[in-house]
């Protein structure tokens, strides 16, 4: 993938139609854009006609080239006006596209405002359009009924990375961009390839050109295509369906491949969900928006008691100086993550202060560090700024003598009740039940329960999951089991507690946090400030000054020995700033344990059976057709979603949905090669690559 995105260079025509320079072609008709556009793409698809006949929860559409949005606002109107007739019976629209240069945000407003009746549509999406950042931005509209998934940078990277199994995504495409006489690089064979491999089996597309190699490529890639009349001056144009579908797999990603629709013996309407945290409350979330319900079972007596138990936690990525899979991955989890907390915050109350985050170059090893990342010509505009010690001081509003860099759009949320605003959230759409004081001790996979003694969240014709829950004065048994169809562990280090998935490499992290009482020097302070640890704004009339990393450790009994540390490392770090050497009256204190990985990213999806892994991939490193292998290696209707590390308030919002969209086979929100990097089974999967033993 590309690690840089440049911005389209336009100018504004007499006509106020944006004209591309790169292309000199110009985004839409001078004459009519509206007309063309619906015309050329919604006419020719039938989307009018599907979305109102097609018995579905989501419709999909694919676009080659978003330009200023023109073609996804007229769809999301029609969409939105079939609704409030109801005359659509599909729940989601869906719009993926593709954008090698994206207009800036001003030239996209510019561009809008020509067509002031969409302004209801195109002030949403100006809102919450992406800063130009490589990589895939979900962006959910419409209170959820409406998600746009743009794609920043080469198309034909970009199809590439697009998780899709053999049954296929999109629905309908619409093939715009710039002329092929203009833009010859798009209009390729691998793209016509690409839609063959995205689409569902007649699934259809129209375009504005009838160019001869345009048509033969997508006759080639399985297309029948048919030459209608044009828009305006143009004589022809193109339709057709996809009646020839064609697999184009590949091998040395076939478990991965093979894994992405994962083993569920129905939709699910409703899912079990393990844990009573941050990453629960998210999950909930997610399936609420699919409209599926859940049960949450927390061992604790109240929600997030566990690593969701600190009074403050920053939100920020984690960055390297390159462009890596971390730095994508949490690139992408903290611009997402933004956009769903501010969405949230909307309509549910949770203690939250949008302060910015800044990281101070304390030492010369972490400016170096800063530097190296600001002028790595990856990040864009307004995503991180490069900071003087004077500038620092001035955001942070206390003295600083170090530079840093300062993330504008983080701060710190409280996760607590965030927790609790989540779950409202997705009980005001779908049933949520709440089991506190139940502690899952074991999960076991049953079939064939008998029809009168099933459980109403079971389906008698399948496999279900039997929880066992251990004893607990309020729950008025001595043993209790709990039957469910579809089981997602999201408890942390305590994910791995169960035999069926006690492979994964989690390792637990004690971290404490003090709080610390302010003074009146550092009563002042505006931002979150990251050292060697972190110092939150004063809340509830205390800092949070943390924390530590104890490896291997389980015990939250809180240690006036951490307390010290956590002091003597603020001070050591800030030896020479007085309010930092004023701070030394310790309120109370939090322990927590986090659960990490090895490589310090999440463990999200299907649990592997990793005997029956082994033994159907034992050749895997010798790269045979994906055909090769069996895709039953995953235990049906089990999942996982844990190792969220010290970033869970950064990745949980995005993880969520992923896993949300992939029990329903929608479209993903991350590239495949993220997909990989998250993977269950990868640890496993590398070493039988590498003829090892894990």
């Amino acid at each position: 993938m590309s690690s840089s995105i440049k911005t389209a260079q336009i100018h504004f025509n007499e006509e106020g139609t944006p004209v591309a320079d790169h292309f000199d072609d110009i985004y839409y008709s001078n004459a009519d854009g509206l007309a063309e556009s619906n015309y050329v793409f919604i006419q020719n698809n039938d989307i009018e006609q599907r979305l109102s006949e097609q018995q579905a929860d989501s419709f999909v559409i694919a676009e080659s080239g978003f330009g200023t949005g023109l073609n996804f606002l007229l769809t999301w109107q029609l969409f939105d006006q079939l609704r409030e007739k109801n005359r659509s019976t599909v729940n989601t629209l869906h719009f993926i596209s593709f954008e090698k240069y994206p207009l800036t945000p001003e030239d996209l407003v510019k561009a809008l405002n020509n067509w002031p009746h969409l302004k209801k549509y195109s002030d949403e999406l100006t809102c919450k359009y992406p800063l130009a950042l490589p990589g895939c931005h979900r962006i959910t509209l419409a209170n959820g009924r409406v998600i746009l998934d743009l794609w920043f940078g080469d198309i034909e990277d970009s199809v590439k990375q697009i998780a899709v199994n053999q049954s296929g995504l999109v629905d309908a495409w619409y093939l715009d961009g710039f002329a092929p006489s203009k833009n010859p690089d798009m209009w390729s064979t691998n793209l016509f390839n690409a839609m063959s491999k995205l689409g569902k089996p007649h699934s259809t597309f129209a375009t504005f050109t009838a160019a001869g190699f345009v048509r033969r490529g997508l006759q080639e890639a399985g297309y029948e295509v048919t030459k209608i009349k044009g828009w305006g001056y143009k004589r022809e144009s193109l339709r057709g369906s996809l009646n020839n579908k064609i697999d184009y797999q590949s091998a040395p990603d076939c478990y991965y491949r093979n894994s992405l629709t994962p083993r569920l013996n129905t939709q699910p309407h409703h899912v079990a969900i393990i844990g009573g945290g941050i990453a629960s409350a998210c999950l909930a979330y997610s399936l609420a928006q699919k409209n599926i319900s859940s049960t949450i079972y927390c061992k604790d007596n109240e929600l997030a008691k566990g690593a969701s138990s600190n009074r403050q936690g920053a939100l920020y990525p984690l960055l390297q100086s390159d462009f890596s899979i971390l730095s994508q991955f949490y690139a992408h989890s903290y611009l997402y993550a933004n956009r769903y907390y501010r969405d949230l915050a909307k309509n549910e109350m949770f203690s939250h202060d949008w302060c910015g985050v800044l990281q101070v170059g304390f030492n010369d090893k972490t400016r170096f560090k800063y530097q190296n990342i600001a002028q790595s010509n990856v990040w864009p505009k307004g995503f991180i700024d490069c900071l003087s010690p004077e500038s620092a001081a001035t955001i942070a509003n206390i003295p600083l003598n170090y530079s840093g860099l300062f993330f504008p759009q983080g701060g710190w949320i409280n996760p607590t009740s965030l927790t609790h605003a989540l779950i409202s959230a997705a009980k005001k759409l779908v049933n949520v039940t709440i089991k506190l004081n139940h502690k899952v001790t074991d999960i076991h996979n049953q079939k064939n329960k008998a029809e009168e003694d099933c459980d109403p969240n079971v389906n008698p014709n399948d496999s279900y999951w039997t929880l066992k829950i251990a004893e607990h004065p309020s729950l008025g048994k001595t043993q209790l089991t709990c039957n469910e169809s579809t089981i997602i562990l999201a408890s942390g280090h305590l994910s791995s507690q169960f035999a069926i998935s006690n492979a994964m490499p989690f390792q637990p992290v004690r971290g404490q946090v003090s709080h610390v009482v302010p003074t009146t020097l550092s009563e002042n302070l505006a931002t979150v400030l990251c050292y060697k640890g972190y110092m939150t704004p004063a809340y509830m009339g205390a800092h949070c000054v943390g924390a530590t990393f104890n490896k291997d450790n389980e015990s939250t009994e809180t240690k006036l020995t951490d307390d010290e540390y956590n002091i003597t490392t603020l001070q050591s770090c800030f030896e020479k700033h007085e309010w930092a050497n004023s701070l030394t009256e310790i309120h109370s204190a939090n322990a927590a344990i986090r659960c990490t990985t090895p490589d310090h990213l999440p463990i999200v999806g299907a649990v592997p059976n990793f005997a029956q892994l082994e033994s159907s991939y034992h050749d895997i490193w010798k790269g045979l057709p994906h055909k090769r292998y069996s895709t039953d290696c995953d235990y049906p209707n089990l999942f996982i979603f844990a190792g969220l590390g010290a970033r869970g308030l950064c990745s949980a919002p995005l993880l969520a949905d992923m896993l949300a969209h992939q029990l329903c086979n929608q479209p993903l929100p991350l590239p495949q090669h993220l997909l990989d990097a998250l993977h269950p089974a990868r640890y496993k999967i590398k070493a039988m690559v590498r003829k090892e033993h894990l």
